[in-house]
């Protein structure tokens, strides 16, 4: 019986009512704005210098978090959060064009007199993207303006002409390979030029998930590439941060992946994404991993697997879930129909 059959069962009623069909649970489940990350705290420094444009205090603390670094649930390192906040003031999106014009032009002045600095050179790059995405706005191209697209094209050369003049300079720090790469998709690249330019970024920083993330979402297939390439480069990422996190590197791709695609229609490995969450919850603990696997579960039809870790999570958190049914449905059919207990 497929999963879609045994739903209708199930919404039909005739197993809504059975015993215990909630009573396996322990798990909170936590809406989506009830929490924030627990680094959140230590991020306000950062973004109080920025906001003073006190940039080299910043990266002065920036480089502090590096030598005592911290991980959010996610693996991401502190460091990678707070430098984040160096353009953090932007917003991607129309309607803030002029603030973000103004403001890119307060980093200019920061790159001007700090030219030798790796993180002002990435920035400067970075509020120019985010700018050239404000202009265009979030609508489908067919809706955008000759205008908006030449606004977006102005900006968005301004941001490849700063990474070329200081790519020789900079190309192996981890800050401006990370922004290095994420500027592929603004600037339009190939698919080929995401994947050299997520080589640096490994290289530079090996265990930043942040970095496996930007690249599948560049080699999205609506974007630059296929299921087939994210296949290949998940696995390819897993074998080499082995040592290190186990399979967590797969489970971390295709939890971004879920987001945007059905799980299903991807080329993922079920048994690899089986071994991948628990080892991501192993190396960084947190009851979100248990969500997203939990949540890849049910769209890949494990209800089995859905059940056990349902059952070991203390929360549930909503805006780790991606799959089309929701959580309590979930729950039900794996109570009903998978060996219920």
């Amino acid at each position: 019986m497929s999963i879609n059959t045994m739903a209708k069962s199930l919404w039909a009623g005739w197993a809504r009512d059975l015993p215990g069909r909630h009573s396996n649970l322990r798990a909170d489940y936590v809406p989506t704005g009830m929490t924030r990350d627990p680094l959140s705290p230590m991020l306000l420094p950062v973004r109080n210098l920025v906001a003073q444009n006190r940039f080299e205090d910043a990266v002065a603390q920036i480089e502090r978090f590096r030598s005592n670094e911290l991980y959010s649930w996610s693996g991401r390192p502190l460091s990678n959060f707070a430098a984040e906040a160096l353009t953090g003031e932007f917003i991607a999106d129309s309607g803030h064009e002029d603030a973000n014009i103004a403001r890119l032009e307060q980093i200019r002045a920061w790159h001007l007199r700090a030219p030798h600095c790796p993180y002002a050179a990435a920035a400067l790059a970075d509020a120019c993207a985010s700018t050239a995405h404000s202009i265009r706005g979030c609508k489908v191209a067919a809706e955008v303006t000759r205008e908006q697209w030449a606004g977006h094209a102005y900006y968005a050369e301004m941001a490849r002409e700063a990474l070329a003049a200081n790519h020789a300079a900079f190309k192996d720090h981890w800050y401006w390979a990370r922004i290095y790469l994420g500027a592929a998709l603004t600037t339009g690249e190939a698919a080929g030029e995401h994947t050299l330019r997520f080589t640096a970024a490994f290289n530079a920083s090996p265990f930043d998930p942040s970095n496996y993330r930007t690249l599948a979402h560049a080699l999205l297939p609506r974007w630059y590439g296929s299921f087939k390439m994210i296949e290949a480069n998940a696995a390819w990422i897993a074998d080499q941060t082995q040592g290190r996190f186990g399979q967590a590197a797969y489970a971390m791709i295709y939890a971004l992946i879920s987001e945007y695609e059905d799980l299903p229609q991807t080329e993922a490995d079920w048994d690899r994404l089986h071994q991948g969450f628990p080892d991501w919850h192993s190396a960084f603990p947190s009851d979100r991993v248990r969500t997203a696997h939990a949540s890849a579960a049910v769209e890949m039809h494990q209800l089995h697997a859905f059940r056990d870790v349902a059952e070991a999570a203390e929360r549930i958190y909503e805006d780790q879930w991606t799959a089309r049914m929701d959580f309590y449905s979930a729950n039900s059919l794996a109570r009903s129909f998978a060996n219920d207990r």
